[in-house]
């Protein structure tokens, strides 16, 4: 029910409900609001690790001071020079009309179990199609708040179990993916946000974390050229590197319905900005595709 408040997902239904479950930090009785910190001391509650305070502290939401975060909605801040936490949306370069993933990153100094934050995206130009736990966060819990799509907001609180947390280095903790429409084309920002979900980094024993906050950029390209060559003995056939996803397949004889596509084995080879494979010259004419499922 805490990580349910934290992303804003249910409410407390009065004063003493909220005063109970801001619960972090213990020092001070809470602190006006309700976060993954509180989550996470919640959870160091049911598990016995810290014994149960008294509610003392505020009945509502009052301002948070995000002394320990630094960029903003707008955009990264200068990074400080003694802060190396830091979470990230990756770059991504996706084709119109294709879903795409967009990976969410921790810079990790081992010692964070939870975090939450917003993100915004142009809903003109993209529709959100899902959000799931990234590969660092295998046996974490996750609550999304899907309740401002239309304006571009998603909303995200994940958590470790008790006691655990990522390891050091780079880590991916989610990935978004998201549908752009087909006629959307350029450079796109993903920002991580303080609505409707402030950003917060917690430890394990619910002490907030100070870290950086940087945006990411979708670029959209068109879909990708096929190039092709031929020579006495063989054909090679090309198409840009950023077009990841995508499968080379061929039809023998004549296209459908004459003949069927069939998926092309051969790995290519990264060559001059390009995926690069090179075949035998058959008997017949062969018809090449690129296709993404």
């Amino acid at each position: 029910m805490i990580g349910r408040f934290a992303a804003l997902l249910d409410s407390p239904t009065n004063a003493s409900e909220f005063q109970r479950a801001d619960c972090a930090p213990r020092s001070t009785f809470g602190n006006g609001a309700i976060t993954v910190s509180d989550w996470v001391q919640a959870g160091r509650y049911a598990a016995s690790l810290d014994p149960l305070t008294p509610a003392a502290g505020p009945d509502s939401e009052g301002p948070m001071l995000h002394s320990l975060v630094f960029g903003s909605a707008n955009g990264p801040s200068p990074r400080p020079a003694t802060v190396s936490r830091e979470v990230e949306v990756a770059n991504a370069t996706i084709a119109p009309g294709h879903p795409g993933s967009i990976s969410i990153k921790l810079q990790s100094l081992g010692d964070e179990n939870a975090l939450g934050f917003s993100l915004w995206f142009d809903p003109t130009n993209f529709s959100y199609s899902s959000v799931s736990l990234g590969s660092a966060a295998t046996g974490a819990s996750l609550n999304v708040n899907t309740n401002g799509l239309a304006s571009g907001r998603l909303a995200c609180v994940l958590a470790l179990p008790t006691g655990a947390a990522f390891p050091a280095g780079l880590d991916e903790i989610l990935k978004l993916s998201l549908q752009p429409s087909m006629t959307a084309t350029g450079s796109y920002a993903v920002s991580l946000t303080d609505q409707p979900v402030r950003r917060e980094v917690s430890d394990a024993k619910a002490n907030t974390l100070p870290a950086t906050y940087m945006n990411g950029t979708i670029t959209l390209n068109p879909a990708p050229p096929l190039r092709i060559a031929q020579t006495k003995t063989s054909v090679t056939l090309g198409w840009p590197q950023w077009a990841t996803g995508y499968t080379l397949q061929e039809s023998a004889g004549g296209l459908p319905p004459v003949g069927a596509w069939s998926n092309i084995s051969t790995i290519p080879t990264p060559t001059n900005g390009e995926s690069v494979i090179t075949l035998p010259l058959g008997v017949g004419p062969n018809f090449y595709r690129l296709y993404k499922q």
